[in-house]
């Protein structure tokens, strides 16, 4: 049957077009989280971020419209492409803490396959929205017929809002001035950023968020020249130890604040004090590039010796911007007989961990596959589960008589921190100061799960302890935890945190802690206590995540392999905390004012940055 459409006239169409460019526009707010009616509040407080996230769906609807002539088909395909960008932002934020950014498209996968892992909600009522206002717009489309404007002037309106689009995006959409000029809660909080000045606008100033800043004055020929200029004597390896980083999922030493009254027997943070008292051990705080989030960013800082905060001021994603093959700290210790290997009960496309890691050297990796169900503590897999399976595998890899170089990457702790995560309700914490339901509940369950980490670190030490060989373990915590509440946690906590004008403050919100720590065969071939002594790291030294990689380096007898790490042992030693613009002395002063030579150290590091990601060869040491 042959379907009679209805042709509108002039002012239906104008009047339809405005409409659907609002209700789509509508939509992809709706969708994105934080909830349209504090979104919209913020929207008519600052009338032109309204427009930044307003134009792009209507320049997108408007193109179609003049391409096809059709009001509702051109709205149906245009809502549709936003509508599931922005769902994918939800689901990829609920997921991972980490929003959509044009860099993922081709990694869409993850903010779907996310909710499988996390439990989340797939919001069926926006999927719902999604596919209603689609088929109906196309139900409209084929009964009303819109008022096609003359070829003219559809080409020459498409043209414009094109060259508009062009235009915006060079001298608009990226303009960083633009961007701090909407004031939100964190800056540094990608995910609040996002809520609060909405998806569209961020998801187009984030158009370049992988590429690499190029430093004031770089020379790649300078570089060249540190390069060979900077590599220190090579050692000579009598003992070469199995080497192995192990980073466990906010690992963090809160019950240790004045808010909580733990006895040494209760404390959750008791086996791991028991390996850090050890003769054979040094110990401290690492200063990260993330707080709340961001545990890619911390391995990228640590196997790279390279800080994420370095990459580029719009990067959040460290990993994501390794596209080459680079020089790496893995690459190094393969460059000396050892065999790398990667072991994280996650999903190989998280951070798009699979490929970054190949493109570090490190080939031979193990993911979620490698746990079965078993493995599980409530919703994560365990931490005496990742204890099992790396020890498998270690015990496999070192029968070929090879050293290993090991980086492996816990889950269990991982927000959310509710009832339930871990199977049970663990009990209160003893407070000190008096906090809500809310605050307990993830506190005492975020802290369950830190006593099983610390736990981790001791069973890694007694197994080391039982081999022959000589090991070196690197335990460590990559970000803060995200409690209910966000930083607002803390506070309520009597725990001062926060990017402010106190540079101690600032560093201290980075802050996660770290042990090194040698076995007992490594002591037994060599003087390993004047080893330790020798990286002159104090007690509860504080360093930044990456110095962590090149004091090991030192450690281990790598010295002279690498001329930016043996450079990376020179710089902790002058300046020991890059945080942002916050920093930490060698004599102990926190200050957010360098002198000439500490600002030189700085710009180095940015340069040498620049230099490992983009032109040095990955075999180039």
């Amino acid at each position: 049957m042959k379907i009679k459409r209805r042709e509108m006239n002039r002012l239906w169409t104008a009047v339809s077009l405005a409409a659907c460019m609002i209700a789509a526009f509508f939509t992809v707010i709706m969708i994105q989280p934080g909830g349209v009616f504090t979104q919209f509040g913020y929207f008519f407080a600052h009338p032109f971020l309204l427009l930044l996230n307003f134009f792009p769906i209507a320049a997108t609807v408007g193109i179609l419209y003049m391409a096809c002539g059709s009001v509702f088909f051109a709205t149906a395909a245009g809502s549709l492409v936003w509508n599931l960008l922005s769902y994918a932002n939800l689901l990829k934020i609920e997921g991972r803490d980490d929003p959509l950014t044009p860099g993922d498209i081709t990694l869409i996968r993850e903010a779907l396959d996310a909710t499988g892992e996390y439990e989340l909600d797939l919001h069926p009522g926006h999927i719902a929205v999604i596919a209603i206002m689609t088929l109906g717009l196309v139900a409209l489309g084929v009964f009303f017929r819109s008022k096609r404007p003359h070829w003219i002037v559809r080409t020459s309106v498409c043209a414009a809002l094109a060259a508009l689009m062009v235009l915006s995006m060079i001298y608009v959409y990226p303009k960083r001035k633009i961007y701090k000029s909407f004031p939100t809660e964190n800056e540094y909080n990608i995910t609040v950023v996002y809520n609060t000045k909405g998806f569209p606008y961020c998801f187009l100033y984030n158009w370049n968020s992988y590429a690499v800043t190029k430093p004031d004055g770089y020379s790649e020929a300078e570089v060249r020249e540190w390069l060979r200029d900077e590599r220190l004597e090579k050692e000579e390896q009598s003992v070469r130890p199995h080497v192995l980083f192990i980073m466990c999922e906010a690992f963090s030493d809160l019950s240790d604040e004045a808010a909580f009254d733990f006895s040494e027997e209760d404390d959750p943070l008791r086996d791991f004090k028991k390996v850090c008292s050890s003769d054979r051990a040094v110990s401290g705080h690492i200063v990260v590039s993330n707080t709340n989030a961001g545990t890619a960013n911390t391995e990228f800082d640590i196997i790279t010796g390279l800080q994420t905060n370095m990459v580029s001021p719009k990067n959040s994603s460290s990993l994501r911007v390794i596209r080459r093959d680079v020089p790496s700290l893995p690459r190094t210790y393969e460059a000396n007989g050892y065999n790398a290997f990667f072991i994280h009960p996650g999903h190989s496309w998280f951070y798009n961990r699979h490929s970054a890691y190949a493109h570090m050297g490190v080939n031979d990796q193990i993911f979620v596959e490698a746990f079965d169900k078993d493995d599980y503590k409530g919703t994560m897999i365990s931490d005496a589960a990742f204890f099992e399976k790396l020890k498998a595998n270690f015990e496999s890899r070192a029968a070929s008589g090879d050293p290993l170089y090991v980086y492996g990457v816990t889950i269990q702790n991982h927000q959310a921190y509710k009832y339930g995560k871990f199977g049970d309700t663990p009990p209160s914490p003893p407070y000190t100061v008096e906090v809500s339901d809310q605050l307990d509940e993830s506190v005492s369950v975020y802290l369950e799960g830190v006593r099983d980490s610390s736990a981790l670190a001791l069973r890694l030490s007694e197994y080391l302890d039982s081999i022959d060989e000589p090991a070196v373990l690197v335990f460590y915590g990559d970000h803060r935890p995200a409690l209910s509440g966000g930083m607002s946690a803390y506070a309520a906590l009597g725990v001062e945190l926060g990017d402010c004008e106190d540079p101690e403050t600032t560093i201290r919100t980075y802050e996660t802690p770290f042990v090194i720590y040698c076995n007992k065969a490594y002591a037994e071939k060599t003087d390993v206590r004047g080893r330790l002594d020798a990286l002159d790291l104090g007690d509860d030294s504080v360093i930044s995540d990456i110095y962590l990689g090149s004091a090991v380096y030192e450690l281990t007898g790598m010295r002279g392999s690498d001329g930016y790490f043996d450079y990376l042992t020179k710089a902790r030693r002058e300046l020991p905390v890059i945080c942002r613009d916050s920093y930490l002395t060698a004599d102990g002063v926190y200050t957010r004012v360098l002198s000439d030579s500490q600002s030189a150290v700085v710009e180095k590091l940015h340069k040498w940055l620049y230099f490992r990601l983009k032109h040095q060869n990955a075999d180039e040491f």
